[in-house]
């Protein structure tokens, strides 16, 4: 017996939903996830107009809460005690969402993530021009949000600051992602 989607075989109808290849099929699911992304942004901007970055925000802030022992676990750490395993971290979370990137500078006192890749301006919205601007302006402002939710997770945040300089989203060649030891902690 062969499975099928409204009378067509399974595999037919994964070649006319999402690509015919591996590679198709990889970048139609990566762009319907952006897609959704965009569109919960639409539906939370429409419902709480000048609150809605609050609430979309808070979606992204409770899945890196819920899932912050999860990615110490898969990394085998058991207590975030530095600035270059708050790193490590980060880039776990990046590769996983999927994003090309890796730790460029590393020391005790600061590290350095950048991004080279990120799907979500490739394969994001298509939308309207403006809609597209003040939702990417929105994803790298919460990048740093997330950063800096991060370091306050490790318990960090009396000593560590997360920063944001540059986003692919805003135009920049890479998202670079900075935790480093705050200029006034001992």
């Amino acid at each position: 017996m062969m499975n099928t989607i409204y009378g067509i075989s399974v595999e037919k109808a994964l070649g006319i939903f999402f690509g015919r290849t591996p590679e198709e099929h990889i970048i139609t699911m990566n762009k319907k996830i952006f897609e959704l992304f965009h569109n919960i942004f639409l539906a939370l901007r429409e419902k709480y107009g000048d609150k809605w970055r609050e609430k979309y925000n808070m979606i992204w802030e409770e899945l890196l809460e819920s899932s912050f022992e999860n990615t110490k676990k898969a990394l085998g750490i058991s207590e975030v005690k530095d600035i270059p395993t708050l790193g490590k971290i980060q880039v776990f979370r990046w590769t996983n969402y999927p994003l090309t990137c890796g730790i460029v500078e590393e020391s005790p006192e600061r590290v350095v993530i950048e991004a080279t890749f990120c799907p979500n301006p490739y394969y994001g919205p298509e939308d309207c021009h403006m809609n597209k601007i003040e939702y990417y302006r929105n994803e790298a402002w919460l990048v740093e949000g997330l950063s800096t939710k991060l370091v306050e997770l490790a318990k960090m945040d009396d000593w560590v600051e997360a920063k944001m300089e540059g986003g692919i989203c805003l135009g920049h060649d890479v998202c670079r992602v900075i935790f480093q030891k705050k200029k006034d902690a001992v």
